[in-house]
């Protein structure tokens, strides 16, 4: 009964439409299209992730049903910036992935699910609106690490889903 998420890993979304990546927005949503819409058919959650900031209003232009990004610290606000299209995004159905547990090297402190649980709270009230409140988007939500946990060793990995767990349940 479990649903499967795949999110395609395109950090390069950040650079669409730029110098570096002279590609446009068109284009790359036809390609993420291209990619998201056969996952989507065979019923999984179809997602992007990207740690740096892309223009989110463009990227949901491909109706990706999950969006996740690096929620850390300092990094939703790249997201909050786009809050019109997150809220279509969430009141048409489409899921946020919060990266908030730090994967990038050793945490500089521990991790205060209280102290997260009041920011993703602020977080929340700042996208939020009529049609995607702060209780819509919670329960449109799924608490991560950062970006990827390919690198962590199986404790980190096991302390992760502790504190991602507590902080859900606080949320609750």
């Amino acid at each position: 009964g479990m649903k499967a998420c795949i999110l395609f890993d395109e950090p390069a979304l950040a650079y669409v439409d730029e110098p570096s990546l002279p590609i446009s927005w068109r284009d790359a949503n036809d390609a993420l299209r291209a990619a998201l819409e056969p996952v989507q058919q065979l019923g999984a959650i179809a997602g992007l992730h990207c740690c740096q900031p892309p223009d989110w209003t463009r990227a949901l232009q491909s109706r990706p049903s999950m969006i996740h990004f690096d929620a850390t610290e300092g990094r939703v606000d790249d997201v909050v910036e786009h809050k019109s299209a997150i809220r279509e995004h969430v009141s048409r159905g489409g899921y946020l992935g919060w990266g908030l547990w730090p994967t990038d090297g050793p945490q500089p402190e521990p991790f205060d699910s209280k102290e997260r649980q009041y920011y993703l709270a602020r977080a929340a009230r700042d996208l939020s609106f009529v049609d995607a409140s702060v209780g819509l988007i919670f329960k449109r939500s799924l608490l991560s690490g950062a970006c990827g946990t390919a690198g962590l060793g199986a404790e980190t990995e096991a302390t992760m889903a502790q504190d991602l767990e507590e902080l859900s349940m606080g949320i609750r």
